[in-house]
């Protein structure tokens, strides 16, 4: 389907491009039909085609098609998703990865750039997308965002971070050797600034050494090295010790700039440092992850009580029943709805039993 078939299309017409497959399998552009979309479709044809969706995907969660269409649509109108509630963002890592299983790679590398140009500091998409692009050996478009990302973390005086992003693309292209200079200029550039503080520390160290002797200087480097011993190991893995050792540690440091050890517990506050970014970075992955299964679930309930309460006023009691009883089964346990659900449960139960109860009493 070409854009000049989709400039010319009505909102209607539009709409049912996006649940179609051309013959040769193509799909119209995805960033181009989220712009259609903004265009052509208002707010509530958003609303009337979100519900629409929400109830083809309770029947099948993972249609594609469907569920590609509610991203487009949440994408162009994020306020109607707002007002309901629905993760546009979620959704549309879960379509990304539907497509990829699919073999359809492109799409699903489309679909999660333009997720992180909504929101630029979602590091989950930022990481999800890294490994969509490493996966397929799209490695030059994977280097060009790692330098960019680079430029940035320099010019906001983020060195560390800008260093880290330039080893991401020394790991993906050893041959770069320009970024290798980058990486040591941004170093060298640390490193002079570190040295002028030792050299500094080493004056004032002679300065104490002349004025108060050897033996002063000495009993004070074995007082500090005695308050390091009595620190706490941290087992690797125990957050909550690796943080308390790594707070002593800045401690002492902060409290002891010329201690003759300083070095040796700079290098170790870095690891610590180090190790407790990453695992924070896991930690909160699988917040995210467990997050993002909760708020589907949370979803597909509540999509399902609305169909329940549309039943209910339709008098279809018998539908109302069956949509009561999937949300039940989508809900978290925790729900805030599961209980109103059972009531409404019971209260079919004692109709039906009402209604198949014989009559009381007979004739004279």
């Amino acid at each position: 389907m070409d854009a000049a078939t989709q400039d010319s299309a009505s909102p209607d017409e539009f709409l049912a491009m996006l649940d179609s497959v051309a013959s040769d399998g193509s799909r119209p552009d995805f960033k181009e039909s989220v712009g259609k979309a903004s265009g052509l479709v208002d707010e509530a044809t958003a609303e009337a085609q979100c519900d629409a969706l929400l109830e083809r995907l309770s029947a099948d969660a993972n249609d594609v098609l469907v569920l590609e269409k509610l991203v487009i649509l949440g994408l162009a109108r994020p306020e109607v998703f707002e007002r309901r509630r629905i993760p546009v963002l979620q959704e549309g890592r879960r379509l990304a990865v539907l497509l990829e299983r699919a073999g359809n790679t492109e799409r699903a590398q489309a679909v999660l750039e333009l997720l992180l140009a909504r929101k630029p500091s979602d590091r989950v998409i930022e990481r999800e997308l890294s490994s969509l692009m490493r996966r397929n050996g799209n490695l030059s478009r994977l280097v060009e965002r790692h330098l960019a990302r680079a430029d940035e973390c320099v010019r906001a005086g983020r060195r560390d971070e800008a260093v880290r992003w330039l080893r991401e693309v020394l790991m993906l292209d050893p041959q770069r050797r320009d970024v290798a200079r980058m990486i040591r200029d941004l170093n060298y550039a640390d490193v002079e600034r570190r040295g002028a503080w030792r050299k500094g520390a080493k004056a004032a160290a002679i300065a104490l050494v002349c004025m108060s002797g050897l033996s002063g200087v000495v009993w004070r480097e074995a007082s500090i090295d005695e308050r390091f011993a009595r620190i706490p190991d941290a087992p690797n893995g125990d957050m909550v010790a690796m943080q308390a050792r790594l707070n002593a540690l800045d401690d002492l440091v902060n409290e002891s700039p010329l201690w003759m050890g300083l070095f040796q517990v700079s290098r170790e506050r870095a690891a610590l440092r180090e190790n407790l970014q990453r695992m924070r970075a896991e930690r909160a992955e699988q917040e995210a992850k467990e997050a993002q299964a909760r708020a589907l679930a949370t979803t597909l309930a509540e999509s399902q009580y609305a169909l329940a309460q549309i039943a209910a006023n339709q008098y279809d009691f018998a539908q109302m029943r069956e949509h009561l009883e999937a949300a039940l089964s989508y809900a978290p346990a925790d729900w805030k709805e599961r209980e109103s659900i059972r009531r409404e449960l019971e209260a079919l139960d004692e109709r039906d039993n009402k209604k198949s109860a014989p009559p009381q009493g007979g004739s004279k």
